[in-house]
This record gives C-alpha cells, structure tokens and sequence, in this order.
C-alpha cells in the first residue's frame, strides 16, 4: 500500500468532540517506511507535524493546524505467551478484549480508556484503578530527527526500543510529552496467564463497571475525554476544604488525587454554557460539544473553569488534552 498525502482535510471528523478546521496536509500511516516517508515529507517542505491518534483527547484550532497530521492506523496484535504486542494504532479497548480472550490478565482496565496505544502511553492513561506504566514493558521509538538529519537513513536506524524504567512514567505524564521528535511505534505488554473462564469473569466485572460509568459520564457524547488533571490532595488543599465545609474525601481517588470534576462542581459549574460548548450535568470535568461549538468556544469556557476555581479555592487547575493549531 502506497501512503497518499491528501491536502486540505478536515480534522472534525477525526477528533470524539468534532470540532477543528483543516489540516494543510493529511496522511495516514499504517507501518514504519510509511512514517518514515511521511517525516522525511514534512522535513523537505519544513513543515510541522502532528500525530493523531483516536482524536478522543485533543482540541484543535477552527483555523486547522498549517503542517502535516500523520494519523496512526497500524493496529496490528500479537501474543507471545504472556507478552502483547501492540501497535500505535491500536484501540485499548481492543487489546484489553483480546488479551482476555487468550486468557491474559493485568490489561482489563484498558477497555475503559477509549483512546489508541500510542495516545495512551504518552499520557500514561488509567482507568478502574490500572495505568499504563502498570503493563508496558517497552516502546518502539521513532526518532523523527534522526530522518531529518540523515536524508538517506533508512527507517530502522531512526527508530529503538526504550524499555518502560526509562519511559519517565508519571501522573498523566510520560517522556514522550517532553520529546515531541519521538513517536511512539508500537508497544510491548507483561501481562499474566491465568485461566481463560478467570479472564472472562474479571473483563465481564470490568464490562460491569464500564456500564456503571455511562450513568456518571457523558460516554458516547462529543467530548474531549477529561478536560483536567487531578489534584494532589495537599495538607493546604484539605485544610481549605475543611475550612469551607466541603466533604472533600468524595472527591479523593485511591492514587490520592482530588478530582478535577469534584472541584468544577462546587465551583458550581455543571451545565455552564458558553456558544455550543457545555460543562457535562453528568460529570463536571467533561465538556461537550452540543452541536454546534467551536474550537474558541471552548477555549473560553476552559478559561472560565480554571479561572473560576482559582478563584474559589486558589487551585491552578491543568489541563489533561492537548491542543493543536493555537
């Protein structure tokens, strides 16, 4: 299959909250020399580049974004015993169902992130008490300047492998976020053998819970996931909310972090509005696209949000997406 770069393509279509104007350049990789080919594009024309995932965590710009958007399709799965390997493209809760059905467990949390494999690692996501520094054993790397600075360097010589301790694993955080020039290829995951009607049961447990969170959070809508971070829950933070008569253990999570949401909803911010854009009534850390917003309105209702918090308990709250074109 021959990559073909398209021009001029709407970026909408390709994100969970469907908003984003034109992408000068758009191209989907599904394989190494594909990668390869599209960085060393971008590298002639000395444009930007931007990887796209599944678009579940991103907002971006109603005036697009003026380089090339590389959209990651390769979503190849293999097992080998009680390794998983997965491609950057792949959906997690893709993989967390396959694994379950070779009888792997330690990945069932995955079917609650609906993001891709490389999405997920840059950001460390986590979901029903598992994260994804809890299985990765390493990532296949792309260093992207390596293509730029050697014209004839084929694509296995830009790309090695980094093994998970070295991958800066953190809250919401990993190396990748401070090393834009790497893109993440595919992953390796540890997981454990263990009966195939064990496995079942956990993910059907798992399936359970997913259910639950349809009634706390706005799944299926046009949202950008979680628009924040978590808090840590400071002796100053607690203090405060002890102060204000606020029943801040509900907001508390078993990694000791004071919901982003808890606090948006007692800044009194559930269904604030600003154009088409909407603090979710279900859970107040998501905000949803009701039809017909734009990039800039939600930009000045995040605004607002953090403002607004800041004001009421002098927390800086941060942002958990990522924006593109501003």
């Amino acid at each position: 299959m021959v990559m073909r770069i398209q021009e001029d393509i709407s970026l909408a279509s390709y994100t969970v909250i469907k908003i984003g104007g034109p992408a000068r350049y758009f191209c989907d990789v599904t394989d190494a020399n594909e990668l390869e080919a599209a960085v060393r594009f971008a590298a002639e024309k000395e444009l930007l580049f931007f990887v796209l995932g599944a678009g579940s965590n991103v907002l971006i710009s109603d005036n697009g974004f003026p380089g090339l958007v590389i959209h990651l399709r390769n979503d190849a799965i293999k097992i080998e015993g009680e390794t998983a390997y997965a491609g950057a493209g792949v959906m997690m809760p893709r993989l967390a169902m396959v694994t379950v059905q070779v009888g792997l467990t330690g990945f069932e949390w995955g079917t609650g992130i609906p993001g891709t494999v490389g999405g997920s690692i840059r950001g460390n996501a986590g979901c029903f008490g598992g994260e994804v520094r809890d299985n990765v054993e390493s990532v296949m790397v792309f260093d992207t300047k390596k293509v730029t600075r050697l014209a004839q360097a084929p694509a296995e010589r830009a790309s090695f492998k980094l093994q998970a301790t070295s991958c800066g694993f953190g809250y919401r955080e990993s190396i990748f976020k401070k090393r834009p020039e790497w893109i993440i290829v595919d992953a390796t995951f540890k997981l454990k053998k263990i009966n195939p009607a064990t496995a079942q049961n956990i993910f059907r447990k798992i399936q359970k819970k997913s259910k639950e969170r349809v009634e706390e959070q706005p799944i299926g809508e046009k949202t950008m996931g979680s628009t924040f971070k978590g808090v840590t829950a400071s002796d100053d933070i607690i203090a405060f909310l002890r102060r204000a008569n606020i029943a801040w253990q509900k907001g508390v999570n078993r990694r000791g972090f004071l919901s982003a949401g808890f606090l948006i909803e007692y800044a009194g911010l559930k269904g604030c509005r600003i154009g088409g854009a909407e603090v979710s009534s279900r859970h107040a850390n998501f905000i949803i696209n009701t039809g017909t917003a734009t990039a800039s309105d939600v930009v000045e209702l995040v605004t607002r949000i953090k403002d607004t918090v800041k004001d009421k308990f002098g927390i800086s709250l941060e942002e958990e997406i990522q924006y593109l074109g501003f």
